[in-house]
């Protein structure tokens, strides 16, 4: 990616899966793509195929031999007619080996199984035909050949290379030839390769092999698709990674051997237990601004601390533990050996408490946070694991104990409204959470729960929050129709019986209008979610999205909220044929019975540089008052978006989707601007900008 883009790879994961279904009930039967959206938490991004003419983009032919295909379009059966299966699209594909050549006779396959008939069957010319509504991604197999770069989604190259088939075991062993258990291998085609053999097709994902290594140290990698440059990595928890190059033929005798880390001026070394002074394996420990490791079989760990660190803390985690702290100060004393040479020894010692004694006055539960994300005091909740200082040279050399504590804490109780029933599919949610030093927080890796610190409501108003501290969170819970606000402040984590309960005053009212595309024209089928940032005595509030019973445009764009509260509150239109759209806030000024929402229509094209494909290696497209649009294009049941530019591989880029407001075209090398050209982008075709 371009060094400038800011990615977000939306999974399709639950969200997805929750929106299709739902998307698909609101429509009486009819099939209908996914919902779009422009961030992970407001739902996975919206997969569809172009509506007029498309051009086949079968890679390795010239423009002349591309195949224009007519692109199927259905009407959207009305409500009281049952509605009728869509017709297939036909689609066009081939499949080629990692030189070019084309494969006939390879059965090609729908997804991940190989079970029942094939979709289709290469020709002499390594080409095949198949009709169908939707799919995933496609693979080529047979006896000598597997794939290895899969044909994903609709609309992009429906090219799947493949390479021959092999087979390879092995085993796994420490530095002394002991054999290792449990090790995790694993085959990946490195993304530059990917690339070079589907030049400027930035969604290129290639297959995975993966094994474990079994008692003995053994493991069998089969049906894996050597390409040039592949290697096969093991991994441990308490070792350092190996790898070992994978020879062109099968082969029975590969040795990956996997060494323990040592402690250096640079790193802490220690051991993770839990509460009754076992050993835990797999825990993370992580310090601030440092690297992450994993805890080994009999707890130990060692973790890189960042040059010229002087304090900080370091961390333990693991799910089904509360997690240890531990403050540590005075780190280029304490870490520093004189003989080492590391820049950061000296003589100078550290007067705090030597290694093994507790400090006094360390705290064990902090102060409730401000009610934004990892602003509680991150000391809350957590098992301070003895003496947080350590000082003079002999600290070097001990290691470290990480005790973890018991069970994670969790908050559950009910939602009512103002008349005390239950409410049902209320958002119950928490911003007390604490930062784990990498990225996210630590209650992600208490729980399994998709969101931390969040919970919505069963029929009976009841909800749960998992994977919590020992410490206070101020609760809110969200009316899933009026986005009215309940709150609880200073909850402790481990109550059972919360009550949450909208009686506010706040005022609701109907919220009502229409969405228009750019030329003024009503947008039908393009769901109105919606979310609030503030409410009136409520802090800091940044509400979840509400996705679900939010209402759809009928055929004129109309739009209805029977009861919404206003103040704080926006509108976030998302349909498939929407380009990412941004956030609407509401006014009491405005006329809240007649409103206009104007959307932009999605809209995709390809670059190609004929002229000089090396004349630039990324693009970004602008809009007519020179801001950046977003852009975007689908993974398999995946979306990638876009905040910046995409990339350009051999002169051409993958197809993508953009925004029908674009008006210029930037070419960018190595990061600097080399072109401007005006663009006009059509809605429902398929662009090719030749330049």
């Amino acid at each position: 990616m371009n060094s400038k883009s800011k990615l977000f790879i939306v999974l399709a994961g639950a969200l997805a899966l929750a929106a299709w279904f739902w998307w698909n009930g609101r429509r009486d039967g009819s099939s209908g793509p996914a919902v779009g959206a422009s961030s992970p938490e407001e739902g996975a991004a919206a997969k569809s195929a172009p509506a007029g003419r498309l051009e086949s983009l079968i890679d390795g032919e010239s423009s002349a031999q591309r195949r224009e295909l007519p692109a199927q379009t259905s009407a959207r059966p009305s409500t009281s007619e049952p509605a009728a299966a869509p017709e297939p699209k036909l689609q066009r594909g081939r499949v080629r080996d990692t030189d070019g050549t084309p494969v006939a006779g390879i059965a090609v396959y729908r997804g991940e199984t190989t079970d029942g008939p094939p979709l289709a069957t290469t020709d002499a010319a390594g080409e095949f035909t198949w009709g169908v509504e939707y799919w995933d991604h496609l693979r080529a197999e047979s006896d000598a050949w597997t794939t290895v770069l899969p044909a994903f989604g609709m609309g992009g190259a429906s090219v799947i290379v493949v390479a021959p088939r092999e087979r390879y075991s092995g085993v796994v062993v420490d530095e002394r030839g002991v054999a290792l258990t449990g090790a995790e291998l694993s085959v990946e085609m490195e993304a530059s390769v990917a690339r070079a053999l589907l030049p400027g097709m930035e969604r290129v994902t290639a297959c995975r092999w993966s094994a474990r290594s079994g008692a003995d140290g053994g493991f069998v990698l089969d049906g894996v698709g050597w390409t040039a440059g592949l290697a096969v990595e093991a991994r441990l928890a308490g070792f350092e990674p190996a790898s070992e190059p994978l020879p062109q033929q099968s082969s029975t005798a590969l040795v990956l051997r996997l060494r323990r880390p040592t402690a250096d001026a640079g790193s802490i070394a220690g051991r993770v237990v839990d509460a009754d002074g076992a050993a835990v394996e797999g825990a993370g420990v992580a310090f601030e601004g440092g690297d992450e490791a994993t805890s080994a079989a009999d707890g130990g760990f060692v973790v890189s601390i960042p040059a010229g660190a002087t304090r900080g803390v370091l961390w333990a985690v693991k799910a089904g533990h509360l997690p240890a702290r531990r403050e540590l100060t005075d780190l280029a004393v304490a870490f520093a050996d004189p003989r080492s040479g590391d820049p950061r020894s000296g003589d100078r010692r550290s007067d705090e408490a030597p290694a093994g004694e507790a400090r006094s006055g360390e705290p064990s539960v902090g102060e409730p946070g401000t009610g934004e994300p990892g602003s509680g005091d991150p000391s809350a909740g957590v098992p301070s694991s003895g003496a947080s200082t350590y000082g003079g040279e002999v600290a070097a050399r001990e290691p470290i104990t990480l005790v973890l504590g018991g069970a994670p804490r969790t908050i559950a109780g009910v939602v009512l409204d103002r008349e005390g029933g239950p409410v049902a599919e209320a958002q119950v949610f928490t911003w007390d959470l604490t930062r784990w030093p990498q990225s996210g927080y630590v209650e992600n890796r208490l729980t399994t729960d998709w969101f931390p610190g969040r919970s919505t409501t069963d029929a009976e108003g009841r909800f749960q929050l998992n994977g919590l501290l020992a410490k206070p969170y101020t609760l809110r819970a969200i009316h899933p129709r009026t986005l009215e606000i309940a709150e609880s402040l200073d909850v402790e984590a481990g109550m059972q019986s919360v009550v949450l309960q909208f009686a506010s005053t706040e005022a609701v009212r109907r919220v009502a209008g229409r969405v228009v595309d750019c030329a003024g024209q009503p947008v039908s089928r393009v769901m109105i979610f919606c979310g609030r940032i503030s409410s009136p005595g409520v802090e800091r509030l940044r509400s979840p999205l509400i996705t679900g019973g939010t209402p759809v445009t009928n055929d004129a764009g109309e739009f209805e909220f029977p009861a919404l509260c206003v103040e704080g509150t926006f509108l976030l239109p998302a349909g498939a044929e929407l380009a990412n759209q941004e956030r609407v806030p509401l006014s009491a000024a405005m006329d809240l019975d007649h409103l206009v929402l104007t959307v932009s229509r999605k809209c995709s094209f390809q670059v190609l540089l004929e002229s000089d494909p090396n004349e630039a290696d990324a693009f970004e497209v602008l809009d007519v008052d020179g801001q950046v649009l977003p852009l975007g294009y689908d993974l398999g049941s995946s979306s990638v978006s876009s905040s910046g530019g995409l990339d350009l591989a051999g002169g051409r880029s993958e197809v993508v989707y953009g925004d029908e407001r674009a008006r210029t075209l930037v070419l960018r090398k190595a990061q600097a601007e080399v072109r401007r050209v005006p663009i006009r982008l059509t809605p429902g075709e398929l662009q090719l900008l030749r330049l």
